[in-house]
């Protein structure tokens, strides 16, 4: 979506059951709502499912790039 000196921002789509990784690590699991936010510091390690019926989308804004 957008790149500059202090964030990276990116905009991905998740089909239904659509994940990042094969759910080898899992601490803390957390159910977001719709138009929630989540924000954590460097080096945290995160996983990221669809688990609804429908296409999800979800921005991430990464600081510094």
């Amino acid at each position: 979506m957008a790149r500059t000196p202090d964030f990276d921002a990116w905009l991905i789509s998740w089909p239904s059951g659509g994940k990042v990784d094969t759910g080898r690590l899992s601490l803390v699991h957390h159910e977001l709502q719709a138009e929630s936010t989540l924000g954590f510091g460097a080096g945290h390690v995160h996983d990221v499912t669809n688990e609804s019926d429908e296409q999800a989308l979800s921005l991430h804004v990464y600081s510094r790039p």
